[in-house]
């Protein structure tokens, strides 16, 4: 019997249908790969009966195909053959780090429309995304179409980018792999922050972060150079292509090895996530809107990458101290 979850998925996800699964999956970005192993998980558990997903190869590993993203007549015939795609979370039609992706998963879109085969977005963060990519997007939308946004931002744009599409708003896919105990991290000094960039990050927040006392990199794709006191790669946490476990990600593990951590500072969506699943104090930099949108949604304070400063990062951190409090006790 199919377990319970907190998503109603389209009719034609059923025992024994053929999925495929698209996503930014295969490049070692932690928030991707852990969605992808969660969404497998879920959709093994529903009795799917054949399951392929996008990788940069092609490979057979534990019963899912992997076939190479870029060898267009492999897609094709996976589409034929499939019943239905899943674009399992993420927030890949976006064009502020690259317009490629749009472009890319777009004309995945357009094959599902040219084929009829349905779409789910499932779980998914949408934008920001420029006048011309909208348009797009509109144009590539097949004639089964159902956006599962994570945020409500992302549903508002997917009712004016797919207005024909059944949308909705409920949540990111970690929710089905959650942690059952929180750290309660001890206040007291010294301070031990973590902190998670992406290439490019501004040079103020590292040296805030190091102001405040130890460091502890938490690495989710790029080998990033620090001065620190530790480097986590938060991908080591995932129990990869085991789909039988309790949980995907090893909290027992990530519990022990952030245990003094007492807050954690992001540029990354995931990394906020499971910061929030672990009681730890939080704070967003924000690059795209989705980290703005996690932050006001669940009362954490954030600052723009933008003319980012020692003093605005300060600011926004005691400004969140009171609420910090209030989420620990």
């Amino acid at each position: 019997m199919p377990k319970s979850n907190p998503f109603n998925p389209p009719q034609w996800v059923q025992s024994g249908c053929r999925v495929l699964v698209v996503g930014y999956y295969g490049y070692g970005n932690f928030g991707d790969e852990w969605l992808r192993l969660i969404a497998i998980r879920w959709l093994t558990q529903q009795g799917i009966g054949s399951i392929a997903c996008l990788w940069p190869t092609t490979a057979y590993i534990d019963g899912i195909q992997y076939v190479n993203r870029w060898s267009i007549g492999a897609i094709i015939r996976l589409i034929w053959a499939c019943d239905g795609i899943v674009y399992a979370g993420g927030s890949v039609f976006q064009d502020r780090t690259s317009r490629r992706s749009v472009w890319y998963y777009a004309a995945i879109l357009y094959l599902a429309k040219w084929l009829n085969r349905p779409v789910w977005l499932w779980g998914h963060g949408l934008g920001s995304l420029k006048l011309s990519s909208r348009w797009l997007l509109t144009q590539v939308a097949p004639r089964q179409l159902m956006v599962d946004c994570r945020d409500a931002e992302s549903y508002q744009l997917a009712m004016q980018v797919w207005p024909n599409a059944a949308c909705v708003h409920s949540h990111d896919l970690s929710i089905l792999d959650k942690s059952q105990v929180p750290i309660r991290p001890d206040t007291l000094m010294p301070m031990v922050l973590g902190l998670s960039v992406r290439t490019g990050y501004p040079p103020a927040v590292l040296t805030w972060c190091q102001n405040q006392g130890k460091l502890k990199v938490l690495q989710t794709q790029e080998p990033l150079k620090f001065e620190s006191d530790s480097v986590h790669n938060l991908n080591t946490y995932l129990r990869n292509n085991n789909y039988h476990t309790e949980t995907i990600l090893d909290w027992v593990s990530i519990r022990e090895d952030l245990a003094n951590v007492q807050g954690i500072v992001s540029m990354r969506y995931h990394v906020l996530v499971v910061a929030h699943q672990l009681g730890i104090r939080c704070m967003g930099v924000s690059a795209d809107p989705k980290i703005q949108s996690f932050c006001m949604e669940h009362g954490y304070p954030w600052v723009s990458d933008i003319d980012v400063s020692c003093a605005k990062l300060e600011a926004a951190w005691r400004t969140g101290l009171a609420q910090f409090d209030t989420f620990l006790e």
